[in-house]
């Protein structure tokens, strides 16, 4: 089964109406202690609630027209899209939820009233309420919904708020990810071996944004303190790069380089090839560019990969150089 990586992600605003103070402020003070990352913006007047325009998401994916011998094909533009969602204020909305019980208007009449298709919605309701929650689902007009007399209801609204803010970018980067996997045979954004390593790296390394930089399936990731390199190629193409290497050096007497270039050949080392070769090559500490890898298998294709902190200061030797 085919289960797309989104393109870029970052967390974004959640969005909580509620006109029961002491619930609000307790929903508020639960989610941001379980997720320091949480964007969260409280409510209790339904007519004070402001949702910018979440347009600009789709506008950074960025498309050009490529003329192909066959036909005109829309290609992507990864990195500068990438680079747009980079430099987002990051204040848009990906949840609303909404209390359905409220005296100036019920819950689902505000939801009607917002038409934002993009936006998933919760809806919180007492007991009473069910059976209009889930005509209302089954309609279309919610995502789920949570009965506040639940015990774990805090524990719910948390795990469906991380669910739909990773769909939402999913669905708001579909069409660059679709783009890829059409074109690109060799791409792992579909990948679930890909996706379970990938996000195994986010939960170890506390990572609270990152972003696409090629089409197999590499992302420039970031936490509070450090950005991450997760870099991936099939081994066939790194041989090609190391190759690349050999007949760039051709004319140069240097036994380091020839060293370092024959352990790449016969060992799990990488390069990026998000690197400048050119400069690599005139350079004496190009072993800072070495990487070890680890070896992954998908439909019996070969790929190397390595999550790297992108820890250099000086921005010239870093191993990914995005937004600086």
């Amino acid at each position: 089964m085919q289960v797309n990586l989104p393109a870029f992600f970052y967390y974004n605003k959640v969005i909580l109406l509620d006109d029961d103070r002491d619930f609000l402020d307790t929903a508020i003070e639960y989610l941001k202690d379980i997720n320091k990352y949480m964007k969260i913006d409280g409510y209790i007047n339904p007519y004070d609630v402001v949702l910018k325009d979440n347009d600009r998401i789709k506008n950074c994916i960025q498309a050009r027209i490529r003329d192909d011998v066959e036909k005109n094909t829309l290609s992507y533009d990864i990195l500068q899209s990438s680079l747009s969602a980079f430099n987002l204020t990051k204040d848009d909305v990906s949840v609303l939820v909404v209390d359905y019980d409220m005296p100036s208007v019920d819950g689902l009449s505000f939801i009607k009233k917002l038409d934002k298709s993009n936006v998933y919605k919760i809806l919180l309701t007492g007991v009473a309420d069910e059976n209009i929650a889930i005509q209302a689902f089954n309609n279309g007009l919610i995502n789920t919904y949570i009965k506040k007399q639940d015990p774990d209801a805090l524990k719910k609204l948390y795990k469906k708020i991380i669910d739909f803010q990773l769909n939402f970018f999913k669905k708001e980067t579909s069409e660059i990810i679709n783009a890829i996997l059409k074109i690109e045979e060799n791409s792992l954004l579909g990948s679930a071996e890909y996706k379970e390593i990938l996000y195994k790296k986010i939960k170890e390394n506390d990572i609270n944004q990152y972003y696409l930089i090629d089409e197999i399936g590499s992302y420039y990731m970031l936490s509070d303190t450090k950005d991450y390199v997760m870099y991936i190629t099939e081994r066939s193409k790194n041989l090609s790069l190391i190759e690349y290497l050999e007949e760039k050096n051709i004319n140069k007497q240097s036994k380091a380089f020839y060293n370092f270039v024959n352990n790449l050949k016969n060992t799990n080392y990488l390069l990026c090839d998000q690197l400048v070769y050119n400069d690599l090559i005139n350079e004496c500490n190009f072993k800072n560019y070495k990487k070890q890898g680890d070896e992954l298998v998908v439909n019996n294709k070969k790929y190397l990969y390595f999550f790297s902190e992108n820890k250099s200061n000086d921005k010239k030797h870093k191993l990914f150089k995005f937004a600086y």
